[in-house]
């Protein structure tokens, strides 16, 4: 070190700090490095201080100031012709090589073990600088290590490792808890120290956190030895160790070693501290009993294993009995279910289903009833269902027979219209709909009602438990149905959609014919407006009242029957008024607004509006009703007048006559055949005059006038006989005005 301002430029002594008192063994580690230092080096040292001597006694040609000093000593460090490290102080400065040398010069001072913070008293130099330096060290040099902030030489290591060896040798075992306390290390630092150096320093054998002389490991064994000879009950392994202070590891240890080497037959049932230890005469008792009651029984159970002190019930039957077959609370011999094999077998050949119980022994419960079929071999109980309810064994063959007869039941319930028929995919739309509307309290309710999946599985349960009546328990019924429930719910919907197609299949054809009369309908009626057309204004106030109630009501009937969405058999009648507006609530909201016009003007007498609104309502119900051609519907006029003229010929009404007779006489003027009441005749025959010649008017008047008093005249009286006779003569002079012009 060099001073920096008025000290002399004499190195200082590292020895000027004191040391830290050392353990005896490193005074005299340090003793003897002391003797080789006075030996070698002292020769060396007094000749450089007689160069010394010899120096400072010539005199300076030069002499340096002190702040000349400083200034060299900062222009040197500003040219980074040299490195140096200031004190605390800031009247002396080192070199870093100096300042690693120091470290080590005091860790080996200090016994090998120091304190990092320890460092910067004694050296005088800023801590962050010592812990770079020190970090250097480490990396540098393996022998030196750095743990928990000190700074530890393996030489030190090498005597903490003599030390525990010679007092391992003394206690002939240590805890990894005395050595902590004692050497300030951690459990794992210190395993570390002891795991290295064991087998070479350290004479001894490392448990857990324990270490043993051979000879400790040696004398324990040897009183195991005699506690086991004198065992004659299965005694626990922790407490035989708390008793005669033996350590767990070491007599689990000592026991597996014995009985490998067969001195003593000992064995060890369990793990860890709760293992048992059963002396061979106590184990010799157990097999003896438990062969005996097997050989008996043919089974033995848990409860009898538990009673003779069997702990490990697996490894002992697997040891005694390698053939014997497991169930959850027994052991079985196989001789013993083959018996219950055959037993099951000749059961379900008889009756299709066996119960299992009352064939295993006595002690069996339900619980055994699953693993004694598993074990089994028999190739007719591999093929059966179940377990049921833990007892039932039912053939496939009989679990077959039930389907289908339940199948056929179902189909009979369904042509009795007792068979649940929507299907979950109608259900949805209508849930989703619901949803949409926000309608929060029909949801609540459809959510209390019954869905129609359990109405159909209700249904189809108690057609599968009347045929399982007399055929299978009854407890096993629920349980075998678990089997069936998904095929019989298939076959149930398969039956209900092939009703619900063929139900559409006559709804499409129904709805097909309904249009074709609609439209058969509508072309009658366009035959019959043509008259109206061609009347004077108070013959089509009454002819388009009659056509209205005679075909326009039908017309709207069948329109509205084909436009309403109402399901078929919630339709009312639709021969009703009412009935008709239920029907139209009940059709698309672009189409009800015609239809309701239309039902209005069936109670009015104006055709012709009728007809108009009659046009657009077919057109937005999506009815089409072609046009019929001119020629087409004029044939169909003729050959209307010409069944209604041959009506007139063979009638013999008069009144009839007269009405068939107006008909004829309106066509043949008009060219159009009217469709009416008998209260439009006089109508017609008005409208019809331009056909009549003056006599046959008279003709017409009189038996006009004639047919009137007849019709109001009193039933059996004298008058209306007369004028019955009288009418009935001149129908020949009527049929002759209505008959066509002769060719």
């Amino acid at each position: 070190r060099q001073t920096r301002r008025g000290a002399s430029c004499v190195p200082r002594s590292p020895s000027s700090h004191p040391p830290r008192p050392a353990s005896p063994e490193l005074a005299a580690d340090k003793a003897r490095d002391y003797y080789i230092f006075e030996n070698y080096i002292m020769d060396d040292i007094l000749k450089l201080q007689a160069e010394l001597a010899a120096v400072q006694a010539q005199e300076s040609a030069h002499r340096l100031s002190e702040r000349n000093c400083v200034e060299l000593i900062l222009k040197l460090r500003e040219l980074k012709l040299v490195d140096i490290v200031y004190t605390q102080s800031g009247r002396e400065y080192v070199t870093p090589k100096q300042v690693v040398k120091e470290i080590r010069k005091t860790l080996s001072s200090h016994g090998g073990r120091l304190n990092v913070v320890d460092l910067q008293p004694l050296l005088g130099i800023d801590i962050s600088f010592i812990e770079s330096k020190v970090d250097e060290i480490v990396k540098e040099d393996d022998s030196i290590r750095l743990v928990e902030g000190e700074l530890i030489s393996d030489e030190y290591l090498d005597s903490v490792a003599y030390e525990i060896n010679d007092a391992l040798a003394e206690a002939g075992q240590l805890s990894f808890g005395q050595l902590t306390k004692r050497l300030g290390f951690s459990d794992s630092f210190l395993r570390e120290i002891i795991e290295s150096r064991l087998g070479s320093i350290i004479k001894g054998t490392l448990e857990r956190t324990e270490l043993f002389t051979d000879a400790f490991i040696l004398r324990m064994k040897s009183r195991i030895r005699g506690v086991l000879f004198a065992l004659t009950r299965p005694t626990n392994v922790s407490t035989i160790a708390k008793r005669f202070g033996f350590k767990e590891s070491i007599l689990i240890a000592a026991v597996q070693e014995f009985s490998a080497q067969k001195v003593i037959e000992v064995s060890l049932q369990g793990r860890g501290g709760g293992a048992t230890l059963v002396p061979p005469i106590y184990a010799k008792m157990q097999e003896n009993q438990a062969s005996s009651f097997v050989q008996q029984n043919g089974y033995i159970d848990l409860d009898a294993l538990h009673r003779l002190g069997v702990n490990n019930h697996k490894k002992f039957m697997k040891d005694m009995f390698p053939n014997a077959i497991p169930l959850s609370t027994v052991y079985i011999t196989e001789t013993t279910l083959e018996t219950v094999e055959g037993l099951a077998v000749e059961e379900i050949s008889s009756r299709g289903f066996a119960d299992i119980p009352p064939l295993l022994p006595s002690v069996c419960d339900a619980s055994d009833v699953a693993p004694a079929i598993s074990a089994s071999n028999a190739e007719m109980l591999k093929n059966c269902v179940g377990p049921l309810e833990d007892r039932y064994l039912v053939a496939n063959t009989l679990l077959n027979d039930l389907e289908k007869e339940t199948e056929a039941a179902l189909r009979e319930l369904h042509s009795a219209g007792k068979l649940p028929t929507v299907s979950p995919s109608a259900e949805q739309p209508a849930e989703d709909e619901s949803r949409k509307k926000g309608k929060k309290s029909k949801k609540r309710e459809s959510a209390k009602k019954p869905s129609s999946n359990e109405g159909l599985r209700k249904v189809i349960f108690d057609a599968f438990t009347k045929v399982c009546s007399k055929k299978v328990p009854n407890d096993a019924v629920s349980s075998l149905f678990g089997y069936v429930r998904h095929s019989l719910e298939k076959s149930a919907t398969s039956i209900a959609e092939e009703t619900l197609v063929l139900r559409d299949r006559g709804a499409r054809k129904e709805r097909e014919q309904r249009e074709k009369d609609l439209v058969d309908l509508v072309h009658v009626f366009t035959m019959y407006l043509r008259a109206v057309e061609c009347a004077s204004e108070d013959t089509q106030e009454v002819l388009g009242r009659h056509l209205i109630r005679t075909h326009g009501v039908p017309i709207a009937t069948n329109l509205i029957h084909v436009s309403s969405d109402v399901p078929e058999d919630e339709l009312g009648d639709l021969s009703s008024q009412k009935g008709r507006k239920s029907a139209i609530e009940g059709c698309r909201p672009d189409t009800r607004s015609l239809l309701e016009e239309l039902e209005r003007v069936c109670t009015s007498s104006d055709a012709l509006q009728f007809n108009k609104v009659l046009e657009e309502a077919l057109e937005t119900c999506g009815v089409f009703v072609r046009a019929a051609d001119k020629k087409a519907e004029r044939s169909q006029a003729f050959a209307a007048m010409k069944t209604e003229s041959a009506a007139l010929e063979n009638e013999t009404d008069p009144a009839v006559a007269l009405h068939r007779l107006a008909n004829v006489l309106f066509f043949k003027a008009k060219k159009a055949l009217p469709c009416s009441p008998a209260r439009a005749v006089p109508h017609l025959l008005r409208d019809a005059a331009e056909v009549v010649t003056d006599e046959q008017r008279e003709v017409l008047d009189k038996f006009a006038e004639d047919v009137v008093a007849f019709l109001t005249a009193e039933d059996d009286s004298e008058e209306k006989a007369s004028l019955r006779a009288s009418l009935e003569e001149r129908l020949g002079k009527i049929r002759e005005i209505g008959a066509p012009p002769k060719r």
